[in-house]
């Protein structure tokens, strides 16, 4: 019976039978993943520049290199969530605050229109960066 149930188990727990991913996270969980450093996390700090970042408003060409990178990312991200009806009449945001000495807050925001019943959803997350952080992949 432990060896049927087993095998029943490690069936169900095959990729098309899993739980999908909202979008919003999707976006959120790659460029900061819970576990490893994640391309928001590998910026330096003198990057991080404090501000409000609008995707779709504010032209990564003028931040620092690497927090531009990581905001075209996002924002690319976004678009093509979009594009797909995954979030429609998606709105995101980067905003970059300084917190404490040597910390900076990062929230990454996304709101969107619930494809199924029509209301406004909201996903944020927020990221407390230490100017002495690791930052290798």
């Amino acid at each position: 019976l432990s060896v049927v149930a087993l095998m029943v188990l490690t069936y169900a727990g095959l990729p098309q039978f899993g739980i999908e991913t909202p979008a919003a996270t999707r976006i959120m969980q790659d460029l900061a993943p819970e576990e490893g450093i994640g391309e928001l996390r590998a910026i330096p700090y003198d990057e991080l520049v404090a501000g409000t970042y609008v995707v779709g408003e504010t032209d990564p060409e003028t931040l620092p290199p690497n927090l531009g990178a990581v905001f075209a990312e996002y924002s690319e991200r976004i678009h093509l969530a979009e594009e797909l009806g995954d979030l429609p009449n998606a709105e995101a945001v980067m905003v970059i605050e300084d917190w404490q000495t040597d910390l900076k807050k990062v929230t990454l925001r996304i709101l969107w229109d619930d494809p199924e019943d029509g209301t406004r959803k909201t996903q944020f997350h927020e990221y407390f960066l230490h100017r002495n952080r690791p930052r290798e992949h």
